[in-house]
Parts: C-alpha cells; sequence; structure tokens
C-alpha cells in the first residue's frame, strides 16, 4: 500500500488483479471497516501477536541495520527502532482495530489466529486460513512461511519492572485477544520452548 494511496485507489489496484492478494501491511489494519464496504467478498486473518513479543522486536528490531539484510529487501519501518511507549501504542492501536473489525464483521469475514501458533504448527494454521477462505491447501502455501521461526522474538521484559499504564493496559488486550482455547495452547507451546 503506498503511502500516498487512498482506501479507495488501493481496493481498486486488488479488484484489478486477478484471485487471491494477502497484504500485511500495517496500514490494512486500520483500515478494514473501509476495505471491508469498497470489497464486500474480502475476508481479514487477524494475525495476533503478544504486546510483550511485538515491544521487544519495535524497540529492538533484528534487522535495524540495512546491512543484517543486504540492503532493502526489510522496509524502513521494520527496521526503525522505536521508544516503548510507542511501540505500545502502535500494537494497541493496530490490535484494537482488528478486534473492532471482528466485531463489527464477525467470524464469517474475520478469522483470528494465533503467531504463535503460526510459527509452532504453520502448516495447521495454514489450513485452517486456507479452510476459512474457500482455498484448497497445497504444500507449496508453506514456502513463505519458512523462515518464520526466525522472526520469533523473547520478550525482553524484566520479571518485576515497573510498567507504564498504558503497557499494562495493552497487556490485558493482548491477554483477552489470546484468550481461546486453540490460541492458548500456542502460547503454552511459546512458554515452554522459553523456559527451555
Amino acid at each position: 500500500w503506498a503511502d500516498d494511496e487512498t482506501a479507495e485507489e488501493f481496493a481498486a489496484g486488488l479488484q484489478a488483479r486477478a484471485g487471491r492478494v494477502v497484504d500485511g501491511s500495517r496500514r490494512c489494519t486500520h483500515e478494514i471497516p473501509q476495505l471491508a464496504a469498497l470489497l464486500p467478498e474480502a475476508l481479514f486473518v487477524h494475525v495476533v501477536r503478544d504486546v510483550d513479543s511485538v515491544v521487544s522486536v519495535m524497540t529492538e528490531p533484528p534487522l535495524s541495520a540495512a546491512g543484517a539484510t543486504g540492503g532493502t529487501q526489510v522496509p524502513t519501518h521494520l527496521r526503525a527502532k522505536l521508544s516503548e511507549a510507542e511501540a505500545v501504542e502502535t500494537w494497541r492501536a493496530a490490535a484494537q482495530a482488528c478486534a473492532d473489525a471482528e466485531t463489527s464483521l464477525g467470524s464469517s469475514r474475520v478469522l483470528r489466529v494465533s503467531f504463535d501458533a503460526l510459527i509452532e504448527t504453520p502448516e495447521a494454521v495454514l489450513r485452517s486460513c486456507l479452510e476459512f477462505s474457500g482455498e484448497d491447501y497445497e504444500a507449496e502455501c508453506l514456502r513463505p512461511l519458512r523462515r518464520t521461526r526466525a522472526r520469533r522474538a523473547v520478550p525482553n521484559v524484566k520479571i518485576g519492572a515497573p510498567t507504564s499504564d498504558a503497557r499494562a493496559a495493552a497487556r490485558q488486550l493482548s491477554r483477552s485477544l489470546l484468550a481461546r482455547p486453540d490460541i492458548e495452547e500456542a502460547e503454552k507451546a511459546r512458554i515452554r520452548t522459553l523456559s527451555r
């Protein structure tokens, strides 16, 4: 989604393409209601990641140096370091926008999956997403997920450290979004992995 592109222009570009389109840009997160109206058959997948992991990645991006990736493959906004307050607010606004979309559009148009489940059991999560979208599973669908394990972030949180009110509120939202049996199981697996 180009910075100077409107939602209408973005939607028109998507409609001009044949088949399915997957877009994971942050901007889409905040434009779901408008995109849903412009693209009445569009389906949305909300990938939930716990706030502490996201804040760790945003405040200390693993690919913060352009040289770490050979140059320009990673967009600037993913290499930029944010303050903790900015990272918490970025996560909170995106997570809340997706939760609001889930409420307004319903489960027939929005599927929620756990990022940790995507990392731990990519085939199962991808099958669920494809079933949701009415597409058949093929092994080639896993190709883009081959390196997702490299994206796992260990939350950089000190036990007992004071937290801001904003981070505490974000953690509460994070827990509520992850409070589903399938998502809770992925969280337990992540904790087991971190404790090894």
